[in-house]
């Protein structure tokens, strides 16, 4: 990935705006993430960059961050140590195969996944039920053949292939952002905002529920078969 993430919480300033997950200019991005009397704050900077902005000192840094997100400008000086601040890698990556006899990874042992809309959670419990479903009536029977293991990593690959690939795109459209170059022309943020409506559900679809939805199964209680969890007990 282009980019990386320096974390650290800054106070909320007096008479704050509308919440809002961030703020983005030339200067950079900056992630204010509401906690009540906090933001949950993040600076989005080029990958392997923290060395060159500690050596150019708090003052530079604090300075940056207001000069992206001018709200803050007045809370800013609360970060007085580089211990203050964290720095979050960003990585995303995917293993060829997941599965050996008797093994298989899921969740971000099997693909890391991005933060970005943080859904490497959703993921994760996603593989878990997806296996359970596909490994329970094998285990009952003793042994997992290596050929179930195989569908479930092709079952669940497709979907994290196309996230990671959403997810790709989105951070190398952010990375321009961190070289001071214009993110997206005007007419395609008029677009977006015309059909924000539209996307909001589209997005929270696809983030919250997921590309490729498992549901739970469980064998019936007379044992004439599968039935699905009921909606209210998911």
């Amino acid at each position: 990935m282009p980019i990386d993430v320096l974390w650290f919480s800054l106070p909320q300033p007096v008479d704050p705006p509308p919440a809002t997950l961030g703020y983005l200019s030339s200067a950079g991005m900056v992630l204010t993430i509401d906690r009540g009397a906090t933001y949950q704050s993040g600076l989005i900077v080029k990958k392997g960059e923290f060395a060159e902005l500690k050596r150019a000192g708090l003052p530079a840094f604090r300075a940056r961050i207001a000069q992206a997100a001018p709200v803050l400008s007045q809370v800013v000086e609360t970060l007085t140590d580089w211990e203050q601040i964290k720095l979050l890698s960003v990585q995303m990556n995917r293993l060829p195969r997941w599965h050996r006899p008797g093994f298989i990874a899921i969740g971000d042992a099997a693909h890391a996944m991005s933060p970005m809309f943080g859904v490497g959670v959703n993921y994760a419990i996603q593989d878990a039920v997806a296996l359970a479903n596909a490994i329970t009536p094998a285990l009952r029977r003793g042994i997992v053949p290596s050929a179930t293991l195989a569908r479930v990593q092709a079952r669940r690959t497709r979907p994290v292939r196309i996230m990671q690939g959403v997810q790709g795109r989105g951070h190398r459209l952010i990375a321009r952002s961190t070289q001071g170059q214009q993110v997206l022309p005007a007419a395609a943020v008029t677009l977006i905002r015309l059909a924000s409506p539209v996307l909001r559900r589209l997005t929270a679809r696809i983030i919250g529920v997921g590309l490729l939805p498992e549901h739970v199964r469980t064998e019936a209680a007379d044992g004439t078969g599968p039935m699905s969890v009921p909606e209210s007990s998911r």
